[in-house]
């Protein structure tokens, strides 16, 4: 099943996109390391 994902910001020009909440960040902190643990365990040889 495919992620949902948000719609991305259209530039306008002169208006900035809005700035990232808290929980995004929290959500692309947790998204980052679940992505490295899984190389972790996918190349333990590396990560002695």
């Amino acid at each position: 099943m495919p992620r949902k994902r948000r719609p991305k910001v259209a530039s306008t020009g002169d208006s900035a996109p809005s700035p990232i909440t808290a929980q995004e960040r929290r959500k692309l902190d947790e998204r980052i390391k679940r992505k490295y643990d899984r190389f972790r365990r996918r190349y333990p040889e590396i990560h002695d």
